[in-house]
């Protein structure tokens, strides 16, 4: 998987290697819910996460901001180009096209 921890605004972004989460530092709890991390990325201020997806429907790219909020959510597997203040500029993977989004 590579690096498997990120930094953003004094703030620890991690995949705990025991069960595959991704957690923020001082929270208990891991910020995504049901599927495994299959890699993590800093760009910009923005955490961006790929996952395993193994359920139908299920999210594949969640991009989070410096509060460990998600953003930013897709059920296909991308690559983000770029990340800032309020807009996402991002490669879909599937349909071979970029995109751009604002971010919420």
């Amino acid at each position: 998987m590579g690096d498997n921890y990120e930094i953003v605004a004094d703030s620890l972004y991690y995949v705990n290697d025991a069960n595959q989460k991704l957690y923020q530092s001082g929270k208990a709890q891991p910020l995504n819910w049901g599927e495994t991390v299959e890699s993590i990325e800093l760009k910009g201020d923005y955490i961006v996460v790929k996952y395993n997806a193994t359920l139908d429907r299920s999210y594949r790219t969640v991009v989070y901001n410096k509060s460990g909020n998600d953003v930013f959510i897709l059920p296909r597997q991308i690559s983000v180009v770029s990340a800032d203040s309020n807009r996402i500029i991002y490669y879909d993977l599937v349909d071979n096209q970029v995109f751009m989004a604002r971010i919420k």
